[in-house]
């Protein structure tokens, strides 16, 4: 069994080893500016219509813009390029059924990341709507654990041997 604390932790080392995390950053914003100018002030990125370059492109970016991140250097990165924050907008509301969850302010960005240098004091400053999220998170890993752990069992992917002990 995979625990996602555990390939996070693996991540967060093989991460913090890597001396070209900032490169990486550097990458992602020289990326961004790249799709921000071809992108300009079209609606999408082949004219008036959507295509599946547009697809992806919202595909990768709408976790970077709205996902609940630890560090939000990503975002705050996406932040800068308004162009394309406008664009994941207008794909969001016109293709996507998702509710719209506001982006971070950046001065509550940087106390976030305040607060994650010092995690034990984090969880009290949370929101009640940061509580919610971790909570709805929990529970839907949570419930992806039973149902696929049931899912094996009764498909009869793993068999469950048990040793019966009979009396003498």
């Amino acid at each position: 069994i995979v625990l996602p604390w555990q390939v996070k932790g693996r991540m967060k080392s093989k991460l913090s080893a890597c001396e070209e995390v900032e490169v990486m950053y550097k990458k992602a914003d020289a990326c961004y500016s790249a799709l921000s100018s071809f992108l300009g002030d079209q609606l999408f990125f082949f004219g008036s219509s959507p295509s599946s370059l547009d697809a992806m492109v919202f595909g990768h970016l709408a976790p970077h813009l709205y996902a609940p991140m630890v560090e939000a250097r990503l975002k705050k990165q996406l932040r800068k390029y308004q162009n394309l924050c406008n664009y994941v907008d207008r794909v969001r509301k016109g293709y996507m059924s998702m509710p719209r969850i506001p982006p971070a302010d950046p001065a509550d960005l940087e106390a976030t990341d305040a607060a994650n240098a010092n995690p034990k004091s984090a969880k009290s400053q949370l929101s009640p709507q940061d509580k919610a999220v971790r909570r709805r998170t929990r529970d839907f890993i949570a419930l992806g654990v039973v149902v696929t752990v049931a899912f094996l069992l009764f498909t009869n992917v793993i068999d469950v041997e048990t040793d019966e002990v009979q009396g003498e």
